[in-house]
């Protein structure tokens, strides 16, 4: 993986959430009131209902299909505008469907608080409210900074420090410009790596050959093809000795790192506390991994498998798993791989309990949500109690991305129209709307309970 894509990916971690490329599904959460909108598709055209399933923003913008920014995304929950389509252009409205921008951009992203990156052709800006812009349409890529006050612009080969309140833009020398963390940027000068701080001004030399953005007051450098850790003062923390680090932090007060081509845990001194016998691992820095780490080893086929280990270093489950992956704290999903059938052969791990494996033949599962498993099967998606395996949602549905707040968007496969149906559902599975040509009687005949199968 190259670094830079790493380093974007590390940098907005958070629990993943999918992304349908129909506009269906929360587009925005109004920030003094407690209601949500959600993107239906009516005679071609895209309006707005509630919860109830109620359409409180009529029908009349034009579908926005693969448009990241108006099509379905729960990014927009805690804001109160939406990303709307008119022909080719793209404008904003807010939650009583009043139009705040009218459709002329290119594109239009929204970016909090109160602001939007506007796209001109191939130049793109930032927007306030009034649609003023805030700087001019230059910019051939816009990188909102985390703290919303310095952004990062390029144009051409120029790199630009941008301060949002005051409309500032101050044109720097710099080569390349990383976002901002902690009041430093990763920046690039004759092919070597340092920092500046918020005011461009360089605060650590350049003169390594990589760097991370920094965590926790610490950040990765690789110096003499070797890696260690500097602090913000520029002081070499962790000598730099090892191969590659996880690209993790230290949050948890040790970190993964590789040496001599085996992974281990190091702890603030650079130190070995857990020894480096492991194929791979990313230690204990995960949303969910504070107590365990998942780890990587290789059986005498010299197949992966996956087991877990204790702060300690104590093999907690041994590595006889394909696949493992935290599905919420102190719950595990693993799998051995596939059932002579061609179903999953996965289950669940309780770590609070005995650490026995639950299995759950046939099912992929996704998330958890208390004593809800969101799962799929062979090429179906539905909800099912863990303990009594009750089924809440049939698993009839092509796509589901169930949340047990607020309304669910799905598609519905019907055999006999031979055609895709989007649609909403409550936490319960019961089916709020759905578009035209199909009711909710087609999908749940005879009630959810008694079901057809739709492959």
């Amino acid at each position: 993986m190259k670094l830079q894509s790493t380093k974007r990916v590390l940098g907005i971690l958070i629990p993943i959430l999918y992304l349908h490329s129909s506009c269906k599904g929360p587009l925005f959460l109004p920030k003094m009131e407690n209601r949500e909108f959600y993107q239906v598709r009516i005679n071609d055209k895209i309006g707005f209902i509630n919860e109830r399933g109620k359409l409180v923003i009529p029908a009349i913008y034009d579908t926005c299909v693969y448009h990241q920014s108006c099509a379905s995304s729960k990014s927009f929950f805690g804001t109160e505008y939406g990303i709307i389509r008119r022909g080719n252009k793209f404008g904003a409205i807010n939650s009583k469907g009043q139009l705040i921008i009218e459709p002329q951009y290119d594109d239009l992203e929204e970016s909090p608080p109160d602001h939007f990156r506007a796209k001109k052709g191939n130049k793109w800006t930032l927007i306030d409210l009034e649609n003023r812009p805030v700087f001019p349409f230059i910019f051939d890529n816009y990188d909102i900074d985390y703290d919303d006050t310095v952004s990062i612009g390029q144009s051409g080969k120029d790199n630009y420090l941008l301060y949002t309140l005051s409309g500032i833009m101050k044109k720097t020398e710099y080569e390349k410009i990383g976002s901002f963390s902690e009041g430093f940027a990763e920046v690039k000068i004759h092919g070597k790596t340092g920092f500046i701080d918020t005011s461009g001004n360089v605060r650590i030399e350049a003169k390594y050959e990589d760097a991370s953005f920094f965590i926790d007051g610490l950040s990765a450098v690789k110096w003499q093809g070797k890696w260690g850790y500097i602090d913000t003062s520029g002081k070499m923390i962790i000598e730099a000795k090892f191969k590659g680090p996880a690209w993790t932090s230290f949050r948890s007060g040790m970190n993964a790192i590789e040496w001599q081509g085996k992974w281990g845990i190091i702890n603030k001194q650079g130190n070995f506390i857990i020894p480096p016998i492991y194929d791979f691992t990313l230690g204990f820095d995960g949303l969910y991994e504070k107590e365990f780490a998942i780890i990587h080893m290789k059986d005498s086929s010299h197949s992966e498998k996956k087991g877990l280990i204790n702060r300690k270093g104590e093999m907690v489950i041994p590595p006889i798993y394909a696949e493992m992956s935290f599905k919420d704290y102190h719950v595990l999903y693993a799998s051995k791989g596939y059932l002579e059938n061609g179903d999953y052969d996965g289950g669940l791990i309780f770590l609070n309990r005995d650490t026995s494996y639950v299995p759950f033949p046939g099912h992929y599962i996704s998330r958890i949500f208390g004593d809800r498993l969101f799962s799929r099967t062979r090429n179906d998606y539905g909800v099912r109690h863990i303990r009594s395996g009750k089924v809440i949602v049939p698993y009839i549905f092509s796509s589901l991305d169930y949340s047990p707040f607020g309304l669910t968007p799905f598609s519905f496969f019907d055999s006999k129209k031979n055609k895709y149906f989007d649609g909403y559902m409550n936490k319960r599975g019961k089916i709020i709307w759905v578009e035209e040509g199909i009711s909710k009687k087609d999908i749940y005949p005879g009630g959810r309970n008694k079901f057809r199968k739709h492959h």
